[in-house]
């Protein structure tokens, strides 16, 4: 297939068989759980790539790659993209424990710290039932980074960015 450098890249779901599609999000996903657990910045060109690509995946994983956005953005302090990202994950094939580690993490960002420790502990409950030893690691650690973010700040003064990542802060 030859390619102007002006063309578009085809879309995932005209270019790979059935098998194509799992094997391509779970290397992207991959990539972008493997730059999260290094703290490299790049996990921003991980979530631009798929949250670009993401209509090319089947229906069912679409939520699961929907789900990880919305815990990106939550990350960067974007409430109406985690929220956007959130509407998106509903359904699919979806970790348990990551579902309510990403909401767990909205309500920290809304300021509902109440909300955030209950969907912790749901997080928690469900890691044993988690789809993949090395993700329910990450998602281990994700949980007591935000514990810890929660047990450290939790009355934050009105328009603090103490709960944002340092590069978000204005």
């Amino acid at each position: 297939m030859t390619s102007s450098p002006t063309s578009q890249a085809p879309s995932p779901r005209k270019t790979l068989p059935s098998a194509g599609f799992f094997v391509l999000m779970i290397g992207c996903t991959a990539l972008g759980y493997a730059a999260v657990d290094r703290g490299e910045s790049d996990a921003n060109e991980h979530a631009a790539w798929l949250s670009g690509h993401i209509d090319g995946f089947p229906d069912g994983f679409r939520q699961a790659i929907a789900l990880e956005l919305a815990l990106h953005q939550t990350g960067l302090g974007d409430i109406e993209a985690s929220r956007h990202w959130m509407a998106r994950a509903k359904g699919g094939v979806v970790d348990a424990s990551r579902r309510a580690l990403a909401e767990a993490s909205l309500a920290r960002l809304v300021g509902d710290p109440e909300g955030s420790h209950r969907l912790l502990g749901v997080a928690t409950a469900k890691l044993s039932r988690g789809m993949d030893p090395g993700l329910n690691v990450l998602t281990a650690e994700q949980i007591g980074r935000t514990q810890a973010m929660m047990d450290s700040h939790l009355a934050p003064p009105p328009g603090s960015t103490a709960l944002l990542p340092r590069e978000s802060r204005a």
